[in-house]
């Protein structure tokens, strides 16, 4: 909210309708800040249909990570781990392909992959017959081993150079019917062609008394220009915003203009993530949007 003055008189003005934010004050993970989210995401329904797409973002859920993934404790108690949130194709060869070729770029990152895992999913929340549950993705969880050597900055440097080479190979094998949904040893995205009312209906994870975060930012998409998908519901993994951004071909233009000298720079930092970083140089071109 901000105040604006029209006609000599001060009014209050609002923008980002369709974005909502609950934070705690304290700056620790907090049950009621998940459940004030869900009952805040009631509100939002005028903004879109199913077929529009919504999600949250939350801080990673580290208790539900223990019980999801036992073998892994040790890990997961350090900090030592990264969880990726991925959508799959539904036909079983074209989804175990990618799943090949995640676990080969992350092991080209330095990140193995330990372990996979469904996220448990409620389809009947969505209509018998719509496109949302017709184009319905596997959702899976993997988790990824910590690089050796690398600084907490290298970590985030590499996690978001296997993103880009993830999205350029894997998104280039099976197309809308695969996204890296979120990949981060803080947060989590939790997404999809629903209405932001039943997210959580959608997402038992969600109503898990265990998920506790600082705070929640959750999104619900009103689709005007743009074709829906279940990759470009919102919010992604470091953005969430209001409407369509009429410069992103421009925008992507510029960024693989320059994108050939940032990588030569991560290189020259980074020599572990060189395999990488050129993997992702190979595949700059023709990005995808979303």
């Amino acid at each position: 909210m901000y105040e604006v003055t029209k006609n000599g008189k001060t009014v209050l003005e609002a923008d980002a309708c369709g974005i909502g934010f609950v934070v705690s004050r304290k700056g620790v993970p907090d049950r009621s800040i998940v459940e004030d989210a869900i009952k805040f995401a009631g509100c939002f329904d005028h903004r879109g249909a199913p077929g529009h797409g919504a999600g949250m973002q939350l801080d990673i859920p580290w208790p539900l990570l223990l019980e999801r993934f036992p073998a892994h404790a040790k890990l997961i108690a350090q900090r030592d781990v990264a969880l990726a949130t991925f959508f799959l194709p539904y036909e079983g060869t074209l989804r175990r392909r990618c799943v090949e070729a995640v676990e080969d770029l992350a092991l080209l990152a330095g990140s193995p992959v330990l372990q996979w895992a469904n996220v448990p999913m409620e389809l009947s929340v969505l209509p018998q017959d719509s496109k949302a549950r017709r184009l319905a993705p596997v959702v899976r969880q993997a988790l990824l081993r910590r690089p050796e050597g690398l600084s907490e900055e290298g970590w985030f440097v590499s996690r978001y150079l296997l993103r880009l080479a993830l999205d350029g190979a894997v998104g280039r094998l099976a197309g809308d019917e695969f996204s890296v949904v979120s990949l981060s040893n803080r947060t989590v995205v939790y997404k999809g062609l629903v209405e932001l009312s039943r997210i959580a209906d959608l997402y038992p994870d969600l109503r898990n008394a265990d998920f506790a975060s600082r705070y929640a930012l959750f999104h619900s998409r009103y689709s005007t220009n743009t074709s829906t998908a279940w990759r470009r519901a919102q919010p992604f993994w470091a953005l969430a915003h209001n409407g369509e951004i009429n410069t992103i071909k421009g925008n992507v233009a510029w960024f693989e203009a320059i994108g050939r000298d940032l990588l030569a720079k991560l290189i020259a930092t980074y020599p572990t993530l060189a395999p990488l970083a050129r993997e992702v140089a190979s595949r700059a071109s023709g990005a995808r949007v979303g």
